[in-house]
């Protein structure tokens, strides 16, 4: 029998509400990654913390999308501007910038 009852629940107050956005994914190595305002956060579901990994720091744009790699090394983030940043995640560094232009 399946559970109706959550077996944890993540509280993200700010969470943006819109259906064409993809403000979560979970690393290969563990991590929850979940974009609130702003900021990229990463959930650690062994230690319970959570963290945050990046900021937003232009005031036109904001991040739309995030997906882990397959190795789970790297962190693709998609803006609103149409550029996507590609970071390494145990370096904390962004390795690419890919723009529409």
């Amino acid at each position: 029998m399946i559970s109706h009852k959550p077996f944890k629940v993540l509280d993200a107050p700010d969470i943006a509400d819109n259906f064409y956005l993809n403000l979560l994914d979970w690393s290969s190595k563990g991590p929850l990654s979940i974009i609130i305002q702003n900021a990229i956060y990463f959930h650690d579901q062994r230690t319970e913390e959570t963290v945050q990994f990046c900021r937003m720091e232009e005031e036109d744009d904001h991040f739309t999308s995030l997906k882990f790699s397959r190795g789970g090394n790297l962190l693709s983030l998609g803006t609103w501007n149409g550029n996507t940043l590609i970071w390494d995640i145990q370096r904390e560094t962004m390795v690419q910038v890919l723009s529409e232009n």
